[in-house]
């Protein structure tokens, strides 16, 4: 394995002629041998799945080249959170049941929520209202098992859907 410190490569990935392999990593252009994959057996099972993913690539060929099936399945992607049709067509053939839009990570940072013991942390809940738009309406009211005081124990999830918030200190 080398590094390369020419300009020549600077930036390329892919192989040439299947002999030397060009990658990158922490920005630096590696060269090294092709991997020789020949001696590598592969199980029953895995045969079976390589098998079943290349008819998945078929069929989203097909969705492709078809405007029609192009047109569905972007819609179907845009509703249901995937990047493309063609990420779209793949899972479709490979699911076996029926599609449902990914549940969306919240991100937040950790340090908002860090005090002092003693200390009092405000939080504002809110729920997704529509997932195309991405609007999000705040929630006023106070669960059922919600208790007030500073003897107790870390509350259940406050919601069961679209936002799960777990805390083992007191909120």
């Amino acid at each position: 394995m080398a590094v390369h410190t020419s300009p020549v490569f600077d930036g390329y990935s892919g192989s040439i002629n299947r002999q030397l392999l060009l990658k990158q990593r922490f920005g630096k252009t590696i060269v090294t041998k092709f991997p020789d994959r020949s001696r590598v057996v592969y199980s029953e099972n895995q045969r079976r799945e390589q098998r079943r993913f290349a008819d998945a690539v078929s069929f989203a060929r097909v969705v492709i080249t078809n405007k029609i099936l192009l047109d569905e399945y972007s819609l179907k992607a845009a509703l249901l959170g995937f990047r493309s049709p063609w990420n779209m067509a793949i899972a479709e053939y490979m699911s076996t049941g029926p599609l449902r839009r990914k549940p969306q990570k919240i991100k937040f940072k950790k340090s908002i929520l860090t005090c002092s013991m003693g200390k009092n942390i405000s939080l504002h809940l809110f729920k997704l209202v529509s997932p195309g738009t991405k609007h999000f309406q705040r929630i006023k009211e106070k669960p059922e098992n919600f208790r007030s005081g500073s003897n107790r124990k870390a509350p259940p999830p406050l919601l069961s859907g679209d936002l799960r918030l777990t805390s083992s200190t007191a909120v």
